[in-house]
């Protein structure tokens, strides 16, 4: 279970993503990110960080 489930609707989302720029952590790595040109356009990307052999690891889940 991740904990974030109540807080990462699509209403969330785009009130987000309207406010701008986003890099918005939801928990066990998981990350709603948009840069401000992003943002304006409605677009954003999730990613997944991570770490492997004692490094951190990023991994662009898509958008």
């Amino acid at each position: 279970m991740t904990g974030f489930e109540g807080n990462a609707t699509d209403k969330n989302l785009r009130a987000w993503l309207r406010a701008g720029p986003v890099n918005r952590g939801l928990g066990d790595g998981l990350t709603f990110f948009a840069k401000q040109a992003s943002a304006e356009q409605g677009k954003a990307s999730w990613i997944l960080r991570y770490r492997f052999g004692g490094r951190p690891k990023e991994k662009v889940i898509g958008r």
